[in-house]
Order: structure tokens, then C-alpha cells, then sequence
């Protein structure tokens, strides 16, 4: 989708994966994890940390957005995808960085993003191409599902909306 977009400027993007940066070491400025750190599996969320480290000037910072677990739009999906274990694996690996990873903790804050969703069915469709496994759950917990949809969601004029409280620790490599 990056690279069919219009550029912003002078970007360049490249694929990999969060334990193995296709970068040099101390050549970038910043790091960014966006809704992603939860998504590195649980045992590599450390070697991660310490990637973005590794690829970070002195002085580079780390940008770590994260879903809490908690909220509408984890209610929501909790049914299907609990993501309550990873989610705070993540925040542990972060703050094991803190400590030892080179990493100094810059700020830490939260707010809420409200998670659109055109419908039922566009909310279903999005949750299992993230996880296709969790097409069963929908299919047999269709009713539950949909009234808590319903239920936990606000109508607004492009469909509905659920709030997703979300943390952002940013760190400074030192």
C-alpha cells in the first residue's frame, strides 16, 4: 500500500521483521512500533526491543504504540481473539528494555482511539484476516457477536465506532 501511494517526500520503504531490521546498526533516527510489538511473538518481543536498539543513533528515539486490553473494542473482539496475554507481554518487554536494553524511558501516556467499523460484517471480516482461525468463533457465536456489537458500539454516520484505549512509551537510546 506504501509504495502505490503518492510519496510524502523522499521515503524509502523496506520488509522485514521486528527481530531482524534490515538496517545498520545506528542508522536510524527513530523506530517505530505502531499496533505492532503484541503482534512479534511473545518470546521475540525482547530481541525486537533490542533490534530498534541496535539500528537507533545515540540519542535516536523508540515509538511504541500499543492497544491496552481493555475498552469497547477489546470487548468486542475478546471472543475471538484474546489478546490479553501478548498485550501485556508487551508492556513487560518494554519495561525490561527500560531497564537493561540501552533504552531510557522518555514518556509514557494514553489515549483512546475510536476503532471504526462500517459494520458487523466489516468488523468480522477484518478480525479474521488478521486471525483466520477466528472465523469458527464468529460462526459460532454469530448472535452473541453481533448484539455485542451492537451493544458496545456508537452509530455515527459511516458506521460504528469503539473506543480502544491505547499506551505510548517512547524511549531514548542512550
Amino acid at each position: 500500500k506504501a509504495r502505490a501511494a503518492e510519496p510524502a517526500g523522499e521515503e524509502t520503504y523496506l520488509e522485514g521483521v521486528a527481530e531482524r531490521l534490515p538496517l545498520a546498526e545506528a542508522s536510524a533516527d527513530i523506530v517505530v512500533y505502531f499496533n505492532s510489538l503484541h503482534h512479534v511473538a511473545v518470546e521475540s518481543q525482547p530481541e525486537a526491543l533490542r533490534e530498534a536498539s541496535r539500528v537507533l543513533v545515540p540519542g535516536g528515539l523508540l515509538y511504541v504504540s500499543e492497544p491496552l486490553a481493555e475498552g469497547p473494542q477489546f470487548q468486542l473482539m475478546r471472543p475471538a481473539i484474546d489478546e490479553t496475554r501478548v498485550r501485556a507481554r508487551a508492556y513487560r518487554a518494554l519495561e525490561e528494555a527500560a531497564n537493561d536494553g540501552g533504552l531510557v524511558e522518555v514518556r509514557e501516556f494514553s489515549y483512546v482511539h475510536p476503532a471504526s467499523h462500517r459494520d458487523y460484517e466489516a468488523f468480522r471480516d477484518r478480525m479474521c484476516a488478521i486471525n483466520p482461525q477466528c472465523r469458527a468463533v464468529f460462526e459460532e457465536r454469530d448472535g452473541e457477536m453481533r448484539s455485542a456489537f451492537e451493544r458496545l458500539g456508537r452509530k455515527t454516520e459511516k458506521g460504528f465506532e469503539f473506543d480502544q484505549p491505547m499506551r505510548v512509551n517512547l524511549l531514548r537510546k542512550g
